[in-house]
């Protein structure tokens, strides 16, 4: 799970340095790796 400006999100796919996320409020973006923030367990 990743956080992005706040946001929660699942990735879904991975490709060459960008996620395609699903985010809490159930809207999907692709996203740079550079720009998530891992979740802490």
């Amino acid at each position: 799970m990743f956080i992005l400006d706040g946001a929660r999100g699942i990735v879904m796919e991975a490709e060459q340095g960008f996620y395609h996320i699903v985010w809490e409020d159930h809207f999907t973006s692709w996203e740079k790796e550079e720009m998530l923030e891992k979740v802490k367990d």
